[in-house]
């Protein structure tokens, strides 16, 4: 009796062990454990945690935030100015970014990202819903590419967080039109 206990455990055991490598992810997959799936996997939409954790883990903003601090660090953009009457933000991006795709990252993709959030009339703006847009984008009053690295975002008025790591501004640069 014991022999066939011993027997279908170590059966059992090499099964486990066998589906166990089976199932094993490829080398080049990342796999993330979260609570719950994520709602979307597009930055602008977020609304809920998880969402949040796994794209922050897969795009990058304009601002970083440095580790352990609330110091804004460059992501996207090297450097950033704020006009004196905090009214315009330029931004000097990095040179020689590209997405996962290969298209060049760039201020017209950067512009794209808000276009497509306060645009009603742009043909991308009927992809989602943008949850940020009435009452954080709504103050944008403009975005202009000044050269291929470097844009401008105009303000209707100050607004004190438009530079927090997570805010739609320093994000907003994740999603861009794929060509």
């Amino acid at each position: 009796m014991r022999t066939r206990h011993l027997a279908a455990l170590a059966l059992l055991v090499a099964f486990i062990l066998v589906t166990g490598a089976a199932a094993a992810p490829p080398k080049d997959a990342m796999v993330v454990g979260l609570l719950a799936e994520p709602v979307t996997m597009d930055p602008p939409q977020i609304t809920d945690l998880n969402s949040a954790r796994i794209t922050k883990r897969i795009f990058e903003g304009l601002v970083a935030q440095e580790l352990g601090s609330y110091k804004l660090v460059p992501g996207l953009a090297q450097s950033w100015d704020i006009s004196k009457d905090g009214l315009t933000y330029t931004f000097k991006l990095r040179p020689n970014v590209k997405f996962h795709d290969g298209t060049a990252f760039n201020a017209e993709a950067v512009k794209f990202c808000f276009e497509r959030q306060l645009n009603d009339k742009s043909p991308y703006y009927s992809t989602g819903t943008y949850p940020y847009v009435k009452s954080f984008l709504g103050n944008i009053a403009g975005v202009e590419v000044v050269d291929p690295l470097t844009l401008q975002i105009k303000l209707k008025a100050l607004l004190a967080p438009c530079l927090c790591s997570t805010s739609p501004i320093s994000r907003c640069s994740s999603t861009a039109p794929r060509r």
